[in-house]
């Protein structure tokens, strides 16, 4: 067994990144593998540890975690088998639904600086659906001429300590999770919001998606209740417009608001959103799946690579109705619609089960894992 594996999976406990209260190891992947958050399969594993004081999923940031890390991001390609196309939710782009659902609260007109870029696909959905001026921040310059060609007005290159200015908007899409220094990135966003200025985020819900509990390089894992646990001490404002499904969108201001809108998540029943992520699930699918000889995973996305990769041998196809995608191969397997599986091939659905009992629906019951 790899040595820095070892290391890893030995932890207990640690203390709390966010408010130094104990930890406990809270999940421990199957089999010592993991994938990565631009999904790709990875051969380390880190267990999940939440603090016994603010509730906070986390995984301890080790030195063998952060080299790890430093090794994942320099060889990344965000949504590769997508072609650096965004999301698509009920036939629109992801980012298009959050700017919709946050639109209430934007200014009509100023300065966006969206953090962690990478593609821009959020930047291009702001150019279509708002007048404001667009700036981007990455830690590389990958996509440059793609910013270029959305119409960015300002990009900078490098550490977010190192943009000047300052703006209205402030954007983080799947960044959050990411982050090491989550004080020092919020005195950042101190900095460069102006005092009248509002602050998004976007992450992943933990105890709907269950498995981004395995994605390596997320740092932490979010409910409502711990997103906001974790914001209150940096903000004096935060709340929750309309959400999607099995994500987080929070907005925050420095300025003290009474905030009035009929779609928002209502702060007194956040407690109620606490409850951890059902993690016995994706053992139970993978104890199914294991007694078959061969089997399908369906989707493209890191549920589907985690899947295939721990099931290995025995997967023969990817299932995916996305004509784009449909004819490529992930991890080696080849990429089909759901119309072209046999009948009597069992399939495996790593998606929350709201989503897979939806998905189930289009195989005979006795053929289908989730």
């Amino acid at each position: 067994m790899n040595s820095a594996v070892t290391h890893e999976s030995k932890v207990k406990s640690a203390a709390c990144h966010a408010c130094g209260g104990v930890t406990k190891v809270f999940f421990t992947p199957f089999n010592q593998r993991s994938m990565t958050s631009d999904g790709q399969p990875f051969a380390h594993s880190a267990p999940v540890l939440v603090c016994t004081h603010c509730g906070l999923l986390q995984k301890h940031a080790s030195q063998q975690w952060l080299d790890n890390v430093d090794d994942i991001y320099a060889g990344y390609a965000s949504q590769n088998i997508a072609q650096g196309r965004d999301a698509i939710v009920n036939g629109r782009t992801r980012s298009a639904v959050i700017l919709e659902n946050v639109a209430p609260f934007l200014p009509e007109s100023g300065k966006l600086l969206d953090i962690g870029t990478g593609s821009g696909v959020f930047l291009e959905a702001a150019r279509d659906h708002t007048q404001l001026t667009l700036c981007a921040q990455d830690i590389n310059d990958n996509h440059a001429s793609q910013l270029q060609a959305i119409g960015v007005e300002h990009t900078y290159f490098g550490d977010l300590a190192d943009v000047d200015g300052q703006f209205d908007v402030i954007t983080a899409i799947h960044v959050i999770e990411h982050v090491i220094d989550i004080e020092s990135f919020y005195q950042q966003i101190s900095r460069l919001l102006t005092p009248n200025g509002v602050f998004i985020a976007q992450v992943p819900q933990s105890n709907q998606n269950i498995f981004d509990l395995l994605i390596y390089d997320h740092l932490w894992h979010f409910t409502h209740y711990s997103v906001h646990q974790l914001l209150t001490p940096f903000f004096a404002s935060v709340w929750f417009p309309m959400q999607l499904f099995k994500e987080i969108t929070v907005m925050c201001s420095k300025q003290a608001l009474t905030i009035d809108n009929e779609n928002l998540v209502a702060l007194d029943n956040l407690h109620l959103d606490n409850n951890l992520p059902d993690v016995a699930r994706i053992n139970r699918m993978l104890d199914i799946a294991m007694t078959y000889r061969e089997i399908a995973v369906f989707g493209s996305g890191p549920n589907s690579v985690y899947m295939t990769n721990v099931l290995a041998d025995k997967v023969t196809c990817i299932i995916d109705d996305d004509p784009l995608k449909v004819g490529q191969t992930l991890l080696g397997k080849p990429i089909i619609a759901s119309q072209d599986v046999a009948s009597d091939l069992p399939v495996v659905i790593p998606f929350p089960t709201h989503q897979a009992r939806d998905i189930a629906s289009r195989w005979d019951a006795q053929y289908v894992i989730f």
